[in-house]
């Protein structure tokens, strides 16, 4: 199975230590044509991804979010603007969504409180659980899928960091922490 995610690596090896994961790079044509030349049986890329490419005509499977948990802020479209420009705040307000928005605060806030990094096997996802609710999930592992930690929480979507931060206060009771500083030694090694 051929992926570019160290989160993904250190998911699929948790869940079936019999794959052989190998890393692959480039833009999702390369890794689809990877796919289709290689001896890989299956690439896992960001569904996100394809759909803003229009290939889901690709997608053989969707792995489960409970069990795969996606990256801080999967998906999410973010527009960068001059905070001082009243024309272009009102124009991001008109297409902008509070749902997307508190979920990627509370998920960006686990990322934030575990010193979490582009090297580090950490997954974190937010839903509306409806009632003012969200709804967090959050999972962190080692490359070699040996040892994770999850937790799932309900939170105030009125609060979306606050909930983010509770998860990962969670998440370092039960040694998230220490497998992280793990996780980034293992990654620095040739």
């Amino acid at each position: 199975v051929g992926t570019s995610s160290i989160r993904r690596v250190a998911q699929l090896r948790a869940a079936r230590e019999d794959l052989d994961v190998v890393a692959i790079r480039g833009n999702i044509d390369t890794r689809l044509g990877k796919l289709a030349e290689s001896d890989l049986d299956a690439i896992v890329l960001a569904r996100a991804g394809l759909q803003r490419l229009d290939r889901e005509d690709t997608i053989g499977a969707t792995l489960d979010p409970a069990r795969f948990v996606p990256a801080p802020g999967q998906g999410v479209l973010a527009l960068e603007g001059r905070a001082d420009d009243a024309r272009v705040k009102e124009a991001v307000q008109a297409i902008a969504d509070a749902d997307t928005f508190a979920c990627l605060l509370a998920e960006r806030a686990v990322a934030r409180e575990l010193d979490a990094s582009c090297h580090t096997p950490l997954g974190a996802y937010a839903a509306p659980a409806g009632g003012g609710r969200l709804c967090l999930r959050a999972w962190v592992g080692l490359p070699d899928g040996s040892a994770w930690v999850a937790d799932e929480l309900l939170g105030q979507f009125h609060d979306p960091e606050a909930l983010g931060r509770e998860v990962a206060a969670r998440l370092k009771l039960a040694g998230a922490g220490d497998m992280l500083e793990r996780a980034e030694e293992m990654a620095a090694r040739p």
